[in-house]
């Protein structure tokens, strides 16, 4: 009598993570822009003329870009495990791997 039995086994895990956090601030201020034309007098009696003042202040500018940070985190994990054991019960032999016991408890 000739048996054979063929036990295999095939597991995988896979596990795949991403996580991207993406941030980006910006602030513009546009300053003050403050023209002043000053005064203009003109006295005919004294022929006297005054040109006022032209004060031009075009305030601060500033603009900041603030912080851009971008930040990933990648991670992969896989596991494979395969197991095979031949079994052929031919003058009590056993062909596989010794470690079995599912293959030594078949052939007794």
């Amino acid at each position: 009598m000739e048996a054979m039995v063929m036990d295999q086994g095939l597991g995988v895990k896979v596990d795949l993570a991403m996580v991207m956090v993406m941030v980006m601030i910006m602030i513009m201020d546009m300053g003050t822009m403050d023209i002043v034309m000053g005064t203009t007098d003109m006295d005919m009696d004294t022929m006297d003329t005054v040109m006022g003042t032209t004060d031009t202040d075009m305030g601060t500018i500033n603009m900041v870009m603030g912080t851009m940070g971008m930040d990933v985190v990648m991670a992969t994990d896989i596991s494979m495990v395969t197991c095979t054991a031949i079994v052929t019960r031919e003058e009590g032999s056993v062909m596989g791997p010794p470690a079995v016991p599912a293959a030594v408890t078949l052939t007794r």
